[in-house]
């Protein structure tokens, strides 16, 4: 089935779904109830305008039972006014146990009204007597109401509603509601409110046609019509992801892992073609007329079409990049490989604004550049291509640092709000570094396999695994004590349902396994790690994790290995990377009672830092509301910085950090700022002074 297909049955579907709900929620299709209507039937239903009066609880009474529905307008002519209101209800009747409703009734009430006229009353008579007819009781009754007024900017306003002024005293009704309400108001033209809560800019439509009371607003069969609704609604184009002049690039990921660069020069060349004519000044000239932008909305728009050409150049660059960089364009190849084969045949291609902001960053992983102060935001509906689209640019940078001879490290941290962090993308991350290791030890790659550490900690997972555990600790001598952790629903090697959970005694590892005799990794634990104290012991590829764990850094000195180098390797096999010496690690192990040596690491330590010229940027808040934004950026050769000593560094360059509201932040964000500023050669700026952070540690 192509996409027009699917677009289409999602059409459908979403029809029948939206039509299931508005029928069952009005009753349209009951004729019969044992029950209360009122208490089944939530949508189309007016109580007695009395009955709400009676409760006392005003316009929040009113809300939670309605009396009325109706249209809120702007008439483009002056009065008086000549218009048809058609309104459509019916009535539920007990008969010993059993409700009945009776059969629906419509009637036309021609409305003739001036603006002398505030309030005023019609119809009450005729359905009145259409409700006696229908029902065979007396009693039911309700009004059209049509108000005149003004709005915020002084333009005259009609209100029309449909009222139930059914009386509570009638006698031998048991149900005083009316059901199945609609108003339709027809041979009144209007013209549109402008919604001010949106910004006056000419991205948005600001127009909506009228305002609906209790009720949406949509149009009436007849033009220039418009009919209540029970479901508010809005309508959303779907995307159409080539709109560029001539054929769609061939995007496919078989295509990119072949030869990338003549898709991707067809790629950038219609970008710039479109956004020439899009974003031209005679088009923005043409658009102020017609949209009647304001002198304010056109330089905003004349503004927004520079950005674009800023945009344009830096997918020129990512193109020249790729054609430069025989490495780039290697590891560019080698992720669309590991992306078709994550894929799994659900999709084989990617669509064309992801690989615009592949492109876009991609100086980003492979060259020095200036670009650390944009903050790309790759934002779409659900199901677009986000996530893929990320982990796209991590794979490239991952494959890229192993080409360029950086055989282990933390390659990206991705850090989620709190509550965001869900163990499926946990899940979708894991199997696509899967799929990178597979095509890595395919193509005989060296280094470390790429890894995926899930950094939460606390309640989710353990922090580390004491031998003497206390509490809620994890117990190392509880056989059950691993399945209470497991991460992973499947193998993101085979993608089968086949883990089984185990804890390591020799190597002090929480462990998933695959039990799938058949799956491409033959080794004995999955390259994912879930306690804290484990990842800073083998510093996986990619780290997932939470915002709060960013925050200990300053009091977590194990932390230091994820956006640095650790002190050593321990000796013992299955050990990892070691730290700081403390009284209970004589030798920096954070394995528990190791007496193992230190050894040298296997790469220079400033190649544990990012590599490439990689923007990062982190927000920590504190308790004092205390704020750090930190940037940093790392030259991609030894040749373009070097330290104060003149030898051969991977150092950043002094770059600025700026703490607000330093004075009042709470002393563990101080600490933070602190000790980031002096491991990574910052400049720290408190907003009175600016330091430079010696990396021993003192203040200068």
């Amino acid at each position: 089935m192509d996409d027009k297909n699917i677009s289409e049955a999602g059409t459908r579907f979403l029809g029948w779904l939206c039509n299931e709900v508005l029928t069952s929620a009005r009753g349209d299709r009951d004729t019969e109830l044992s029950v209360q209507p009122s208490g089944r039937f939530w949508l189309g239903r007016l109580a007695s305008e009395e009955a709400v009066e009676d409760l006392g609880f005003g316009d929040r009474g009113e809300r939670l039972s309605p009396c009325a529905i109706g249209i809120r307008l702007l008439p483009i002519e002056a009065g008086p006014w000549s218009f048809t209101v058609t309104v459509s209800m019916c009535c539920w009747l007990k008969q010993d146990k059993t409700f009945h409703k009776s059969p629906k009734i419509e009637i036309p009430v021609t409305v003739t009204t001036g603006t002398d006229i505030e309030e005023q009353a019609l119809g009450g008579e005729e359905i009145a007597a259409a409700l006696t007819t229908a029902t065979g009781a007396t009693g039911y009754a309700a009004e059209i109401r049509v108000e005149v007024g003004h709005d915020a900017a002084g333009a005259t306003e009609l209100t029309v509603l449909l009222v139930n002024t059914t009386p509570q005293a009638v006698a031998g009704l048991a149900d005083r509601n009316i059901y199945e309400c609609s108003l339709t108001l027809s041979n009144l033209p209007h013209s549109p409110y402008t919604l001010e809560a949106l910004p006056d800019a000419f991205r948005y439509e600001r127009s909506v046609a009228a305002y609906g009371i209790n009720c949406g607003v949509v149009a009436g069969a007849e033009a220039g019509s418009l009919r209540t609704s029970d479901m508010p609604t809005a309508e959303q184009a779907r995307p159409a992801y080539w709109t560029g002049p001539g054929a769609e690039p061939d995007l496919t990921f078989r295509s990119l892992s072949a030869d990338p660069l003549a898709a991707l020069q067809q790629l950038v060349e219609s970008h710039r073609a479109w956004g020439a004519a899009e974003w031209s000044d005679e088009m923005l000239e043409s658009r102020r007329t017609t949209e009647q932008w304001s002198r304010a909305m056109r330089a905003a728009a004349a503004a927004s079409a520079e950005k674009f050409r800023d945009e344009a150049a830096r997918l020129a660059a990512g193109l020249d990049l790729l054609q430069k960089n025989s490495l780039l364009r290697e590891a560019f190849r080698l992720m669309n490989r590991a992306m078709a084969r994550s894929a799994a045949g659900k999709y084989d291609r990617w669509r064309p604004f992801q690989v615009g902001f592949l492109l876009a960053n991609l100086v980003s992983v492979a060259a020095s550049s200036d670009d650390t102060t944009i903050a790309d935001v790759v934002w779409f509906a659900t199901g677009g291509g986000k996530t893929e689209t990320y982990l796209g640019l991590i794979v490239t940078a991952a494959f890229y640092e192993r080409l360029s001879g950086r055989v282990a490290g933390v390659t990206a941290w991705s850090r989620f709000p709190l509550r965001m962090l869900s163990l499926q993308q946990t899940q979708r991350v894991t199997n696509t570094m899967a799929a990178a290791e597979t095509v890595r030890r395919e193509t005989a790659i060296g280094g470390e396999p790429f890894s995926v550490g899930f950094l939460v900690g606390g309640s989710s997972t353990p922090n580390k695994i004491s031998k003497d555990s206390r509490g809620d600790d994890a117990d190392p001598d509880d056989d059950e004590m691993p399945k209470r952790y497991q991460i992973l629903e499947t193998c993101p090697f085979c993608l089968q349902k086949t883990i089984e959970m185990r804890f390591d005694r020799l190597t002090w590892t929480l462990q998933h396994h695959c039990t799938n005799a058949a799956c491409v990794w033959s080794e004995d634990a999955l390259p994912f790690y879930i306690v804290d104290q484990e990842i800073f012991r083998f510093l996986p590829t990619v780290v997932v994790g939470t915002l709060d764990k960013a925050a200990s850094i300053a009091v977590q000195g194990a932390l230091r290995g994820i956006i640095a180098a650790p002190v050593a390797k321990c000796s013992v096999a299955g050990h990892g990377y070691t730290y700081v010496a403390r009284t209970e690690r004589p030798n920096g192990c954070l394995v528990p009672g190791c007496r193992g040596e230190t050894i040298p690491l296997e790469m220079l330590k400033e190649r544990y830092a990012p590599h490439s010229d990689c923007r990062t940027s982190c927000i920590f808040s504190g308790t004092a509301s205390a704020r750090l934004m930190l940037t940093t950026s790392r030259c991609s050769t030894p040749s373009k910085w070097r330290s104060p000593d003149d030898g051969p560094r991977f150092w950043p360059r002094p770059r600025r950090c700026r703490v607000t509201n330093a004075r009042s932040a709470c002393c563990t964000v101080a600490q933070l700022a602190f000790s980031l500023c002096r491991d990574l050669g910052l400049e720290l700026h408190s907003g009175h002074a600016t330091h430079r952070i010696s990396r021993a540690g003192s203040l200068r």
